[in-house]
């Protein structure tokens, strides 16, 4: 199985353990000028509208707000990734055209896996798995959003998901070639 797909899927339920009204989506494509954006979860609750970047990874994770690429090291091998919370920033950016109006917060979730070591990411939220839901329920005390138009969000953000094979596979096939 996909370890991405297996770690959203931890996220997806948690997040339905949220009280209602809460709406998920996974696998959100946005387009964007280059073709799309692939947002892993969005939560949409009263307290607002949530962009879940998932990172399943395990190990020593290192890290800065300034840093283009981050560093998992397990097992004494280092592996690099994109820094997610700048890859969630694109992901927002487009999700606002949709939204201008509206506030978007990022989350970056990795697994219960990993140890963050030297991660300077300022005002950003990075967490683990665990810490999803009082995160999350910290927010809710402000309503902001009410029912009807989380469903509104919700039917807007739905046309996005579940996409073609085709789509996917534009994505994929215009991240293998930027980097």
């Amino acid at each position: 199985m996909d370890k991405g797909a297996f770690g959203e899927g931890l996220i997806f339920f948690e997040l339905e353990k949220l009280s209602k009204p809460t709406k998920i989506l996974t696998n959100i494509y946005l387009p964007t000028e280059e073709g799309t954006t692939e947002l892993d979860l969005i939560c949409i609750t009263t307290s607002g509208i949530y962009v879940i970047e998932s990172k399943n990874y395990s190990g020593w994770i290192f890290g800065s707000l300034n840093s283009k690429y981050w560093t998992s090291m397990i097992h004494g091998k280092k592996y690099k990734f994109f820094n997610p919370i700048w890859q969630n920033k694109k992901h927002i950016k487009y999700l606002q055209v949709l939204f201008p109006e509206r506030e978007i917060t990022s989350l970056i979730v990795f697994s219960e896996r990993c140890e963050f070591k030297k991660l300077s990411i300022g005002k950003n939220i990075v967490i683990k798995r665990r810490q999803l839901k009082r995160t999350l329920r910290n927010h809710q005390s402000t309503t902001i959003i009410s029912e009807e138009i989380i469903n509104q969000i919700y039917t807007i953000l739905k046309k996005y998901s579940n996409q073609s094979q085709e789509v996917k596979q534009q994505h994929i096939q215009k991240i293998q070639k930027k980097y």
